[in-house]
């Protein structure tokens, strides 16, 4: 006989998750529009109004009480069957009953249907149009070099083609450099009037005017020129320095810090294209820099020759001051650089930020001995 029962599969008793099944039947009364008794939609005033009952069910108040009225003791509910009496009715008043309407549903479904169609043919056309229009600027870019320039429609446009033309034959002719692209921004003057090169992500940013009371931050790629983005609006006044950051604010990706004449020194994510922070400034900017040793810390260089020294983790004012005794012309030059260490070096310096002026050139230094969180300036000399 035990052979034989061997020959069976024992029954293996469904495993019932009580807690899922309860959670789906939540789900699906929140979502009943009509009572389960007569099928009909629910109000939310009147004799079919929402009533709930002792175990928390849902129904028309006139099913109910006909309910009531059929059973003369103790009436179970539908669902669950728990008993209930007309003192357990509880009313209940939505903030909204959606009627449905089975011709609409019908009709925005079909309406979904023709969008998607229409969205999935758009989506083919534009991957088409992509497609021929990298095919055509090959073939424009091949060519280029066979065809005659375009003649320049003014003077300064043909003074700037030829000083880009004779340059591009200098560096050549000397054999050290190619020049691969270039790009002419614009014929105009006092557009662009710094750059930073990206190295993390390929890629130029260069400080450009936008109208006569914007300035923004224009993105170019290295490996192709002309996939361009721009940020606006970065600046009211002409951009005199930009530089960036890997490893500040942005989780890794690259920041910029730029500075201008419109007393503002800001830090724009190039991956959002949007602006972080903004500290204001007691003179115009003409330069920036970030600290070589401390990601958090960079600097300001004035138009007064004073440098402010700033934390991104306290966005109130600056952290310091540097002012050397000299002439108050704009510092057009920051440098953080931190010096090698020797033992035939004693006095090397922790860091050093080097300053350029219009007229002498000095730095800052910083020893790990210090008592106070203030550097000391060594020689320069005026000219």
């Amino acid at each position: 006989m035990a052979d034989a029962d061997d020959d069976f599969v024992k029954v293996v008793k469904p495993v019932y998750r009580l807690s899922q099944a309860a959670n789906n039947l939540e789900k699906l009364e929140e979502l009943t529009t009509k009572c389960s008794i007569c099928n009909q939609s629910w109000t939310n005033s009147g004799m079919h109004r929402i009533v709930s009952l002792k175990c928390g069910h849902l129904f028309g108040e006139r099913c109910v009480l006909d309910l009531l009225k059929t059973n003369t003791n103790r009436t179970p509910c539908p669902f669950c069957g728990t008993a209930f009496r007309k003192g357990d009715l509880r009313a209940v008043w939505p903030s909204k009953v959606f009627h449905e309407e089975v011709g609409l549903t019908e009709m925005l479904k079909d309406e979904l249907k023709q969008a998607q169609a229409a969205l999935e043919q758009t989506t083919r056309q534009l991957v088409q149009a992509q497609e021929e229009f990298n095919f055509y600027r090959d073939q424009l870019r091949a060519a280029a070099p066979q065809t005659p320039a375009n003649q320049p429609a003014s003077q300064e446009e043909s003074a700037l083609a030829q000083a880009i033309h004779s340059s591009q034959q200098d560096l050549e002719a000397s054999g050290l450099f190619q020049c691969v692209h270039s790009l002419s921004l614009s014929s105009k003057r006092k557009v662009a009037r710094a750059l930073t090169v990206v190295t993390s992500q390929e890629t130029v940013v260069v400080g450009k005017k936008g109208n006569d009371t914007t300035f923004g931050l224009l993105k170019c790629h290295l490996r192709d020129l002309e996939i361009q983005e721009t940020i606006n609006n970065v600046h009211t006044a002409s951009i005199r320095d930009v530089k960036y950051s890997d490893s500040i604010i942005d989780n890794g990706s690259a920041t910029i810090l730029s500075t201008g004449i419109d007393k503002t020194l800001k830090l724009t994510s190039i991956t959002n294209n949007c602006v972080l922070q903004k500290f204001l400034l007691p003179a115009p900017g003409w330069s920036c820099e970030f600290d070589c040793l401390d990601p958090n810390i960079f600097y300001c260089g004035l138009a007064n020759n004073m440098v402010h020294m700033y934390d991104v983790r306290n966005t109130k004012c600056s952290m310091d001051e540097f002012s050397p005794d000299t002439s108050q012309v704009p510092l057009h030059t920051l440098l953080s650089y931190q010096p090698a260490t020797g033992r035939d070096l004693p006095t090397t310096p922790q860091k050093s930020l080097f300053c350029g002026s219009l007229k002498q050139a000095y730095r800052w230094d910083w020893y790990s001995d210090a008592k106070e969180h203030a550097p000391a300036t060594l020689g320069y000399q005026k000219k």
